[in-house]
């Protein structure tokens, strides 16, 4: 992918730190997904944990310290709820898209 390092070490932060939220909100998860998807302008990347019933997304929540983090570290940041409980995407853009040949 055309993405510089530090663009890849960003989502990797944001990454961690959302890991960090959704486990912070539900100790009780026993499992947690990564999902990797590159296309040709941007890298994405989904963090789930299994914790169905929970209220997401968490109120207040463009005043939370997580997410000013990650609104800093990538160019998109999205909260799902998947069956198996709450999701949080985020998109990181490439330098352009990828060409072949």
């Amino acid at each position: 992918m055309n993405m510089p390092f530090d663009g890849i070490e960003d989502l990797r932060l944001a990454v961690d730190e959302a890991c960090a939220w959704l486990l912070g909100l539900a100790r009780e998860a026993t499992s947690m997904t990564l999902r990797l998807r590159p296309m040709d302008d941007r890298l994405e990347a989904v963090v789930s944990i299994d914790a169905a019933g929970r209220a997401w997304p968490p109120p207040d929540l463009e005043k939370s310290l997580s997410w000013k983090v990650l609104s800093a570290l990538v160019d998109t940041v999205s909260l799902d709820a998947e069956a198996s409980g709450p999701s949080i995407r985020l998109i990181k853009r490439t330098l352009e898209p990828s060409r072949t040949a």
